[in-house]
């Protein structure tokens, strides 16, 4: 999505020299509340861990898997696969609370039965997956943040998990630039409205 969102905003800026762009890096529930009370014009944000405000719309853009991201000598490393519940005694390594990520795990564990052992947690995704390579514990990650060589991915197969990121938005409150912006973004992004 990160690159899909600069080529749209690269666009938008062509288009509309005039109109200053202003980005911020919230964490999930937050950004919406910002968006449900017309404070920004739109997001991206992870959908289907926590429900929207009723008056923001998403259009989801991407879906990834959610993988189990273990250091590359981590006796785990060795798995073909592995289920939730296999994670009931593994030291976690999580985003802060707010975070979709965050509630997409915790959700998860407390239908596996069990509350997640959160041993360190951070608010960016790349430092979550430094913190994985420097050994501090396993995480649950979406497959493209594991690319690394020191870094094992394990798919998670019970219950499968996904990451699913949208672009929201509150029709009441966006401006005329955000409503340009959110045309721009139909033709780079290409899904239907969910």
């Amino acid at each position: 999505v990160d690159s899909r969102l600069a080529v749209t905003l690269g666009a938008f800026h062509r288009a509309h020299p005039a109109i200053e762009i202003a980005l911020t890096s919230l964490r999930n529930e937050p950004l919406l509340s910002a968006i449900a009370e017309g404070g920004i014009d739109a997001g991206v944000v992870g959908v289907g861990a926590q429900p929207l405000p009723p008056e923001v719309l998403a259009r989801v853009v991407a879906v990834e898997p959610l993988v189990l991201g273990v250091r590359r000598d981590d006796p785990l490393s060795g798995r073909a696969r592995i289920s939730l519940a296999d994670l009931r005694e593994a030291s976690m390594i999580t985003l802060t609370p707010g975070s979709g990520l965050r509630t997409v795990l915790e959700n998860a564990c407390h239908d596996a039965g069990f509350s997640p052992r959160i041993t360190a947690e951070t608010g960016d995704l790349g430092s979550l997956v430094e913190l994985v390579a420097a050994g501090l514990g396993v995480a649950v990650v979406p497959r493209s943040a594991a690319d690394r060589r020191d870094v094992t991915v394990v798919p998670i197969t019970r219950p499968r998990l996904q990451r699913r990121t949208a672009l929201a938005w509150n029709p009441a409150s966006v401006s005329p630039a955000g409503r340009a912006f959110l045309s721009l973004a139909d033709e780079h992004f290409g899904a239907a409205p969910q």
